[in-house]
């Protein structure tokens, strides 16, 4: 099991406490840019980048940018009303057991060519402050994503295109069927907006990625089984990764509907709290693969 750091716990009880309020505050958050380190510009990942806009959202952050206490220190600034506001977020960096020091990356890389247990990862963890409680920062200045509206169904077909992946519309329900590599969509103009179609079809395409010829994931559990509400949870997530890099607004009813899987989840986190976390890194995963063969970088980005 995966040690259980401050931010790891801090993200899973946070995230349980949403559930239990019936509120999928994680899709809220992606409206916003995503978090990043106030000096160097690092786009926070993974876990960090979950964590940082979840926080930003509930505590009603509008600054996404991040800095630690040495940073604020080193750039003559001050920590104004910041008490009980620092964000435990973590860093894992690769130690070389045989020689009893940290290593850079791919200095790693070469050491496990050789001998894999050699190298092991440890955390460490740094403790970050919302740009927005420093006083003397320059003023945040929000970058205005330039995707057009009328790209985001042409970039979905590109990424079905390339797939083969075949999409039916009709009837009154949204699911991708495994064995037929196929997607059925309700039909355009009976969703309450264009943004809640292509939400719901970035979840279906979130699910497509799992097929054996892609990132080979199970998708055989059937409603209501453990295996099933896991799938849900990286499509959830993964769509709310898509929305941002997309930048689609999510209606209220978006964010609070599917509310079946609420409890199921809960009872999964609470016994696999780890559960979430590789959710996460699947979720990320899953955007990425579709953000590829979508050829969204070289076209749209």
């Amino acid at each position: 099991m995966v040690k259980m750091t401050k931010t790891r716990q801090l993200l899973i009880d946070s995230f349980i406490h949403s559930l239990e309020e019936e509120k999928k505050i994680w899709k809220k958050t992606w409206k916003l840019v995503h978090p990043v380190n106030a000096i160097s510009r690092y786009q926070y990942k993974g876990l960090n980048r979950f964590l940082l806009s979840y926080i930003a959202e509930a505590r009603g952050y509008v600054d996404q940018r991040w800095i630690t206490y040495l940073q604020i220190k080193q750039n003559n600034w001050e920590l104004k009303n910041a008490k009980g506001q620092g964000v435990p977020i973590e860093y894992w960096s690769p130690y070389d057991v045989q020689e009893k020091k940290k290593v850079t990356l791919s200095e790693a890389k070469e050491i496990m060519k050789e001998d894999k247990e050699r190298i092991k990862f440890i955390a460490n963890t740094y403790i970050v402050f919302n740009a927005s409680l420093v006083e003397g920062i320059p003023k945040y200045e929000i970058e205005e994503k330039q995707v057009k509206q009328e790209n985001i169904m042409d970039f979905f077909k590109n990424y079905l295109e390339t797939e083969g992946i075949i999409l039916n519309h009709g009837g009154n329900s949204a699911c991708y069927i495994p064995t037929l590599d196929k997607i059925k969509m309700p039909l355009f103009d009976n969703f309450d907006s264009e943004f809640d179609y292509y939400d719901t079809l970035a979840h279906e395409i979130g699910h497509s990625t799992g097929h054996e010829k892609r990132l080979n994931r199970n998708l055989t559990g059937c409603f209501g089984s453990e295996s099933y509400a896991k799938e849900e949870l990286r499509a959830e997530i993964s769509s709310a990764f898509l929305n941002a890099e997309l930048n689609l607004p999510v209606s209220e009813e978006r964010i609070n509907n599917n509310k079946a899987y609420v409890q199921h989840w809960i009872s999964i986190l609470e016994k696999e709290p780890n559960e979430l976390f590789k959710a996460i890194q699947d979720a990320e995963k899953i955007s990425e693969y579709v953000l590829e063969k979508g050829d969204y970088l070289y076209r749209w980005k």
